[in-house]
């Protein structure tokens, strides 16, 4: 993937990121090209991710919260447990990806949810961007009404909310 080289823009969008995360994520969608521009959107992903509040029951967030405090109560035999069960497919497990993750964070970060929606969120936000660069990297991209559309219902197309 080719990258635009001269980008001496991270010290300030560091900085700004800092301060006002928000301004620094407007602030880099005027260069979406840049790495220093991607850097702070996989940062602002991330950081959105750890401040990501599971209160409303309706939503998939609450119960990924619920399963995870029946986790913690005894987190490494819960994974190996679910490990036993995806590797002989006795059980209901099909989801490894999500044990794993909860185990992770409940060595890495004691037990905080928000680290666990943070660690969802970083993921998210490698793939995204990844992809994102693909299209924006490609020699027919312009800043064009069409295109900035198409950059638009990409990203409206999988909510942070899912």
């Amino acid at each position: 993937m080719k990258i635009e080289k001269k980008d001496d823009a991270i010290i300030a969008k560091l900085a700004i990121f800092l301060i006002w995360p928000f301004g620094s994520f407007l602030y880099s969608l005027l260069s979406a090209k840049t790495k220093s521009s991607q850097i702070i959107f996989y940062l602002f992903m991330v950081l959105f991710g750890w401040t990501f509040i599971a209160e409303t029951e309706a939503l998939d967030s609450f119960r990924y919260v619920q399963k995870y405090e029946i986790f913690l109560n005894n987190p490494i035999t819960n994974y190996l447990n679910a490990l036993e069960s995806y590797v002989t497919f006795e059980g209901g497990v099909k989801d490894i990806y999500l044990q794993l993750c909860f185990l992770i964070t409940s060595v890495v970060a004691g037990g905080n949810y928000h680290a666990l929606f943070a660690l969802f969120a970083s993921v998210f936000a490698f793939f995204y961007i990844k992809s994102l660069r693909f299209m924006l990297n490609n020699k027919l991209f312009d800043y064009s009404i069409p295109a900035v559309i198409v950059v638009v219902c990409f990203t409206l197309s999988n909510t942070i909310f899912n």
